[in-house]
């Protein structure tokens, strides 16, 4: 809830009575949960209400809005979020009004001409119906100042969490261990805004289009590490900070190595990156590994160059990334990388590719599998709508952990605990004759041994890396993770959350 939890401190920042309600498991037909809101909603009276959404999120935020109207609530209701940004116009079926883009300023002004009953068109980044049918609204410059905008707090103030019972209690700190992951022990915070890559399945594609720039704005080390100072100071049971950004390490060696020395000495403990194997280099890993830097997450998305270059718009070579994944081992840190599946513009030969990739990084490594999404405004959007228009109706049901059921899915699965030697005679096999007794029954095997054995122990070794190899420490952390492994596994039979 990064996102919720910075507008939400801006808008107080500025003077606004803003309170937030999370809705973690919201659900139209519980009539209990739904008085409880009708209960909240007649307590607090808000004027204006924000729904934040991704597009996974659009038919329970659609769900919540007509329920707030049925429940007597009067107020306008404004959408944001990635997916109202990306497809604006089909929100405000149900919105009133959508906030395309940044945030802040269009909440800031669309309260103060609300409040002073003066006309729409000059609220930033606006789209809204009127007798004239959809009007968007010209978009504000993006904020270049990010050291301009407040912290937020770990545990936010002025927030309330519906609980399963569907009863609304206030959000303090026992709350949010219930329902953090890893009982609120991590630290989560974003330091840049933006991304320089333009990948055509991802929603950066579309935003650097939308703003014209894929400029990447920063906040100052200073800024970042009084927050995290703060944070530790208010919650010294934190144990990791968790950076949030997409493009955390496109900066300088130099800069990188200033931030990570600040960081050793001020704050001190383990985090976790995202990078993207062309902004790796071994001085950045050096002054990372050095700073306490203990899980890294990096995207390979898939094992045949030709897929990532002319489907994906990435121009990172596997060979590039096999190197870097090497560095990463060598400098022993946790790594997940990241592969994107079902993918209708791969043959089967490119997907053996990406099999072939995962068995040559050094083990052990997490692999997480996601299942591609074409979401509206994309380069890859348009041409799915073009040449696969049979894929266009899942978008808003679709859960992107939920992958195919097929044999080279399962066998990318396999990849990541298996022998090299053992998966090469897989796809030997495959390669043979793939609809075979022979390779069915070897795969069956193979993935019995390794959901009952090979995964488990895999995820201890790379739990043990981010301890620093420490065997004894990642059995003490062991059940943090279980807990968040079952907490996934009910999100996907959910549909996802």
């Amino acid at each position: 809830m990064l996102g919720l939890k910075g507008l939400h401190y801006y808008l107080r920042a500025q003077g606004i009575d803003s309170h937030l309600l999370l809705l973690p498991r919201f659900d139209a037909g519980d009539e209990r949960g739904r008085a409880c809101l009708g209960r909240f909603v007649e307590e607090h009276r808000p004027g204006l209400v924000g729904v934040g959404l991704m597009s996974v999120e659009y038919r329970r935020a659609r769900a919540l809005t007509r329920t707030l109207r049925e429940l007597g609530c009067v107020a306008p209701v404004v959408w944001g979020g990635i997916h109202p940004t990306l497809d604006p116009e089909p929100c405000l079926a149900d919105a009133d009004y959508v906030c395309v883009g940044e945030g802040e300023r269009c909440l800031l002004e669309l309260i103060e001409h609300l409040e002073h009953r003066r006309p729409l068109r000059a609220v930033s980044n606006l789209a809204y119906c009127d007798e004239d049918g959809v009007q968007r609204n010209p978009l504000a410059p993006l904020i270049t100042e990010l050291d301009s905008l407040p912290s937020y707090e770990h545990v936010p103030v002025s927030t309330s969490l519906q609980e399963r019972s569907g009863r609304i209690v206030d959000y303090d700190r026992r709350v949010h261990r219930r329902w953090s992951r890893y009982r609120g022990t991590i630290y989560n915070i974003v330091g840049t805004r933006g991304c320089p890559y333009a990948c055509t399945y991802c929603c950066n594609n579309y935003l650097g289009q939308l703003y014209q720039t894929r400029r990447v704005r920063r906040r100052s080390a200073a800024h970042i590490l009084a927050e995290l100072e703060r944070a530790l100071g208010d919650h010294p049971e934190l144990q990791y900070v968790n950076f949030q950004d997409d493009s955390f390490l496109s900066q300088s060696d130099e800069a990188l190595e200033r931030f990570c020395a600040g960081y050793r000495r001020r704050v001190g403990r383990p985090f976790i990156v995202r990078a993207q194997p062309s902004s790796v280099t071994q001085r950045k890993l050096t002054a990372l590994t050095d700073a306490g830097l203990a899980w890294i997450s990096m995207g390979l998305q898939s094992g045949s160059d030709r897929v990532n270059r002319e489907i994906f718009g990435r121009r990172v070579p596997r060979e590039t990334f096999l190197r870097v994944a090497r560095q990463i081992h060598q400098h022993g840190l946790a790594a997940f990388y990241d592969v994107i599946l079902d993918n209708p513009f791969e043959t089967d030969e490119d997907r053996l590719e990406t099999v072939q990739t995962l068995a040559r990084i050094p083990r052990p490594f997490y692999t997480q599998l996601f299942s591609l999404t074409f979401y509206p405004g994309t380069e890859l959007h348009a041409r799915a709508a073009r040449e696969h228009p049979e894929r266009m109706g899942e978008l808003l049901d679709k859960n992107y952990h939920a992958y195919q059921p097929t044999p080279l899915n399962e066998l990318t699965r396999l990849a990541t605990v298996l022998s090299p030697g053992q998966i090469e005679h897989l796809v030997r096999l495959y390669r043979e004759q793939p609809g075979s007794t022979h390779f069915r029954l070897a795969l069956a095997g193979a993935r019995v041994s390794a959901r009952v054995l090979l995964e488990p122990i895999t995820a201890f070794h790379v739990i043990r890396r981010s301890q620093g190899g420490d065997a004894a420490r990642a059995l003490r952390v062991l059940p943090n993770y279980l807990e968040e492994g079952l907490r996934r596994t009910l999100d996907s039979l959910r549909g996802g959350a």
